[in-house]
């Protein structure tokens, strides 16, 4: 680092700190926390910035209050690289609706399942969807349930 350059360190509860030259340079996290700039001066003159809070909303696991869920939703293989087969228990025989939502909160398929019969396996593509976890959601007029899965490649 130059010694007469102005810069600012940026550092969190992980007690990382990260140092930048006033250059245009940014700091992105994906960790939750709370945050607080440093600025030094030339001439050795600093000021600390207000906390800022920072929740990430990501999914980074598949071992949450999800899985208690899971009973409804029987899956054949997760991971996988493509293709998953879901199975569903007799709430959800007949019609229902089935959505898979990915880690940005945008939805990436929805279809409406008809004449569902318990035992059948209703299979899901994700070939043309990035590898990552996905929250799949399936309700109709009694009963809703949710299960994570993950696409990986190999």
């Amino acid at each position: 680092m130059q010694d007469n350059a102005s810069y600012f360190k940026f550092s969190g509860e992980t007690d990382e700190e990260w140092t930048f030259l006033l250059d245009g340079d940014t700091f992105t996290t994906s960790v939750s926390g709370s945050y607080q700039a440093r600025i030094t001066l030339q001439g050795g003159t600093t000021a600390l910035s207000n906390t800022i809070d920072y929740v990430t909303d990501e999914i980074t696991s598949i071992d949450d209050n999800l899985l208690q869920q899971a009973e409804q939703i029987v899956v054949d293989a997760n991971p996988s690289t493509w293709v998953f087969n879901l199975a569903f228990l007799t709430e959800f025989v007949g019609d229902f609706d089935l959505s898979v939502v990915g880690a940005d909160g945008q939805q990436k398929v929805r279809s409406l399942i008809q004449g569902y019969v318990v035992g059948e396996q209703v299979p899901l593509d994700l070939t043309n969807l990035t590898d990552g976890l996905y929250l799949v959601n399936v309700a109709n007029t009694s009963a809703r349930a949710s299960i994570k899965l993950l696409k990986r490649s190999n």
